[in-house]
């Protein structure tokens, strides 16, 4: 082999080993780049996840009126007379968490003065189904109490789909429909002393006929 032949053969070898490094590290940067594009995706998928798991957070979410249940907005149960915005309306199932959020670790509750029928509120309060979300309904204000005359009105225990058994008596229409379309089967009690009170009429509201003084 001549001299320039050798020289020619040496310049061709140096050329296929760089090509050869330089197609390595090219792929080499390219597994690389996927590697981090890969870490990418799974941290956003990540994100996804967290942000599909915040609607766990929505303890008001609810088909029908007995998915849901009043609570106090506080530690202890409000005292008579209640008021609305002292009462929210969450899924049945979220009560715990509901309790633990407001008021971890419990209280020590006083005990509430004791108030009359006619001067309690609380029980025309009803939590109702608006909308896919938990609500409080002032039923004072609801189609559940409109009348005309007298005789559309009685006296119920409670304002739940259920006739109460605990004497928490409210003037409401006859014609109210407390179970939200839905029957319920319903305890097997007796209310007393519903007929020591009157129901009227009042501005087209059912209310009591006030006592005699």
């Amino acid at each position: 082999m001549t001299k320039c032949a050798t020289a020619f053969a040496a310049i061709g070898l140096g050329l296929f080993w760089m090509m050869g490094c330089a197609g390595k590290s090219q792929t080499d940067g390219m597994g690389a780049a996927g590697a981090q594009n890969t870490a990418g995706s799974s941290s956003a998928g990540a994100a996804s996840a967290g942000s599909s798991g915040a609607g766990a957070a929505n303890w008001g979410a609810c088909q029908y009126d007995s998915d849901c249940t009043l609570v106090s907005n506080g530690c202890c149960d409000s005292c008579e007379p209640v008021q609305a915005a002292q009462l929210a309306a969450i899924n049945v199932s979220h009560v715990a968490d509901q309790q633990n959020s407001v008021c971890p670790g419990g209280a020590a509750c006083a005990p509430c003065p004791t108030a009359t029928q006619y001067e309690a509120t609380g029980k025309y309060f009803k939590a109702v189904c608006a909308s896919g979300q938990c609500a409080v309904l002032d039923t004072r204000e609801s189609p559940l109490t409109q009348c005309k005359v007298d005789s559309d009105c009685e006296i119920r225990d409670g304002v739940n789909c259920c006739d109460g058994c605990g004497g928490s008596f409210v003037p409401v229409s006859k014609t109210a429909d407390f179970c939200d379309g839905r029957p319920t089967p319903c305890p097997n009690c007796v209310s007393i002393g519903a007929n020591q009170y009157q129901a009227i009429c009042n501005a087209g509201t059912c209310s009591f006929k006030p006592p005699l003084r």
